[in-house]
């Protein structure tokens, strides 16, 4: 908001409180409808890397054929679906229609009746049949934020339910990262996952030992001591402590993430011996980071 309207007035638009208001509605709109569309990609794309990759081309081609870099009557008509469709489009021509259907912009400058605003629309291409784009389309616009909204929710919730991926190896793994690029994604139908059963885990783990060389010194630090405790199937656990106690250092040795140091100890999983690929396949880990789409 504070964004906006630092560029609205800023850029001289018409200094009216109506239009300034729907500029900040289709301004919520955009970077609302953007998160909800592009998390269309979060959730079918396999890794971070590929979903930034896929994202960026997306973006080119929506400001590409947005109508500012190119205007909407010179597309190439085989090419001017994506403009009607793309979202960035509806965006742009309707803050051009709020501006210029604007009262400050009603002088007759034509013969044939035609205002000011008309004539800059028709100008730059911001026409239909011929005619420049009434005030009716920043509405249309509203409505076409809410239906891509619906559509982008649907097939994410579609894509979260029927897709599954293959954990891969964790960061930091040396021993199985030269096995991480023969990885494939798994995906399976919804009714296959519905009859998997569904079978709780107990994580046990006794006298885990953590240690690390000091970095200023050869001197070892000893970072968990002797650690034992359990986590029972199908119940919510929750690690608690103070800050510096270790906690994460704890689930990052569990999880097998660490990849310097020395850790001993016993970890067991439903009573058997923890083993690597089994047990990253099976188990998720979520970083305290806020990364995650809400």
């Amino acid at each position: 908001l504070i964004y906006g309207s630092i560029v609205y007035w800023f850029s001289g638009y018409v200094p009216l409180a109506a239009n300034y208001f729907v500029y900040l509605l289709l301004l919520l709109l955009c970077a609302f409808t953007c998160n909800v569309m592009f998390s269309v990609f979060s959730a079918k794309v396999r890794d971070r890397p590929a979903a930034l990759a896929a994202m960026s081309v997306s973006v080119v081609v929506l400001i590409l054929f947005s109508g500012f870099t190119v205007q909407p009557d010179v597309i190439p008509p085989y090419y001017i679906w994506i403009y009607w469709i793309n979202l960035f489009a509806w965006i742009f021509r309707a803050v051009v229609v709020n501006e210029y259907r604007s009262p400050p912009f009603d002088t007759v400058v034509d013969s044939d009746g035609s205002t000011q605003g008309e004539a800059i629309m028709m100008r730059f291409g911001f026409t239909l049949n011929g005619e420049a784009f009434d005030y009716v389309w920043v509405w249309w616009t509203v409505l076409f934020c809410i239906g891509l909204c619906i559509i982008s929710t649907i097939v994410t919730f579609r894509a979260l339910e029927t897709t599954r991926f293959e954990s891969g190896t964790s960061d930091g793994d040396a021993e199985d990262e030269s096995d991480s690029s023969n990885q494939t994604t798994s995906v399976m139908t919804h009714s296959q996952a519905a009859s998997l059963e569904i079978k709780g885990v107990t994580l046990t783990f006794k006298n885990i030992n953590y240690t690390v060389k000091a970095s200023t010194s050869n001197d070892e630090l000893h970072l968990l001591k002797n650690i034992s405790g359990h986590f029972p199937a199908g119940k919510l656990t929750a690690l608690m402590g103070s800050s510096g106690a270790g906690k994460t250092t704890l689930m990052d040795v569990l999880a097998l993430r660490k990849s310097s140091g020395k850790v001993t100890g016993d970890v067991r999983v439903n009573g058997h011996a923890q083993e690597a690929n089994s047990f990253r396949r099976m188990s998720g880990y979520v970083e305290q980071f806020d990364v995650q789409s809400p």
